[in-house]
């Protein structure tokens, strides 16, 4: 009796030892991180001596989301893809010489937007009836400004500096500069095959644009807008690009006016002209008052000399 619970015993600790030993998932990519709209190919990798039955390829958004059916493979009747999938899929199944290793592929040849940022699980059936499930993220890699540029800072008269950057594996091939307002957007220029066209007649001499490259996937935009008027501060400047993998993205910034400080020269010529402005009119009011007091004592001397000459009258009489 004893020996029968003890082999008991070692039969429920050694089958599942044995089933993992059957079969191991091997190191690969993930998650996979692709730019959109490229052929993306999800590589799984395992070991087993097991006969493999069947593989179910499913996504979805989030792990605790339900599957969506992608397609299945069968020795049978090889893969199909579900019918409702949003591209083309291609699935091979390659074995390594002199290895129980194997490598799956599930290849999106022309993914789209909703192909992106998903789980992909592939689900193995093998002669042991355990599934074993392992699932690969796929993540769009898209174009990033690497700084936010939101406001840039000018005083009138002077030039103004516009600098967009971003990182991507794919290089702008056009780049539209516009002016925007409430009402209405307005194109200065773009860049195409290597040359500015400015299309706007009134900054035809005011708009300097440059495109250079900072490093393998960072590129620069600079606009230089020269001689800065008043009106100017009342619009948004808006770029633009449009990438090589028919990726687009656009940035704006504002414009805004630094008013210009008096200088120190200004400031005492300000200062000396409003003291002399005081001393004036402190002169003024005493010219006024002496020339009062020498006004009064004329009249005081006219009245004294014609009260004078009536009393000379009236002593005679």
């Amino acid at each position: 009796m004893m020996r029968s619970s003890l082999l008991y015993l070692t039969v429920l600790v050694w089958c599942p030892l044995m089933i993992e030993a059957s079969f191991t998932w091997k190191e690969t990519e993930n998650p996979v991180k692709q730019t959109v709209r490229q052929r993306v190919v999800l590589v799984w990798k395992y070991e087993t001596y097991l006969s493999i039955n069947s593989m179910i390829f499913t996504r979805s958004k989030d792990m605790s989301d339900d599957k969506v059916p992608v397609g299945k493979w069968t020795q049978e009747k090889g893969f199909n893809p579900d019918p409702f999938i949003s591209t083309v899929l291609t699935h091979t199944i390659d074995g390594i010489n002199g290895t129980n290793e194997t490598i799956v592929s599930l290849i999106l040849e022309d993914p789209v937007e909703e192909d992106y940022d998903l789980h992909y699980n592939c689900q193995v059936n093998g002669s042991d009836s355990v599934p074993r499930n392992l699932s690969i993220e796929l993540k769009a890699l898209r174009p990033q400004w690497t700084d936010d540029l939101v406001e840039v800072e000018a005083r009138e008269g002077e030039d103004a500096e516009f600098v967009w950057s971003y990182i991507y594996p794919f290089s702008a091939v056009c780049v539209f500069i516009s002016i925007q307002s409430e009402n209405e957007e307005v194109e200065l220029g773009y860049w195409y095959q290597g040359k500015f066209i400015k299309t706007d007649p009134s900054y035809i001499d005011r708009v300097v644009f440059e495109k250079s490259k900072s490093s393998k996937n960072k590129e620069k935009i600079k606009v230089i807008l020269k001689n800065v008027t008043h009106e100017d501060f009342n619009f948004t400047y808006v770029c633009r690009l449009i990438l090589s993998d028919g990726a687009q993205i656009t940035q704006s910034a504002s414009l805004r006016e630094v008013k210009v400080p008096l200088s120190t020269v200004s400031i005492l010529h300000h200062t000396n002209r409003v003291c002399s402005l005081h001393g004036n009119a402190f002169l003024l009011l005493v010219t006024l008052f002496l020339n009062l007091d020498k006004t009064w004592l004329v009249v005081m001397d006219m009245v004294t000399q014609l009260l004078a000459s009536k009393s000379e009258q009236n002593v005679e009489g």
